[in-house]
């Protein structure tokens, strides 16, 4: 019996070893997910500030043929 309880305490803490290192995994996948989507919604609004940038060029140029068509 008492080499029962050995043996079923050993795999017991075989157990809770691979849970912890399965714990210490989904934290740091859990991290690298956050990092990720920080970046994500970075780069979002880097995108959102070029076509911000592209619309103002394109009025820029429109304006300029509007002032070159009234000069001439």
């Amino acid at each position: 019996m008492f080499d029962n309880n050995a043996v079923e305490l050993e795999r017991a803490e075989e157990q809770l070893e691979d849970l912890k290192a399965q714990l210490d995994d989904a934290m740091g996948a859990e991290d690298m997910l956050e990092q990720l989507t920080e970046r994500n919604l970075t780069l979002s609004e880097v995108g959102a500030y070029c076509q911000l940038l592209e619309g103002l060029a394109h009025c820029l140029q429109i304006g300029r043929a509007s002032c070159r068509e009234r000069g001439s």
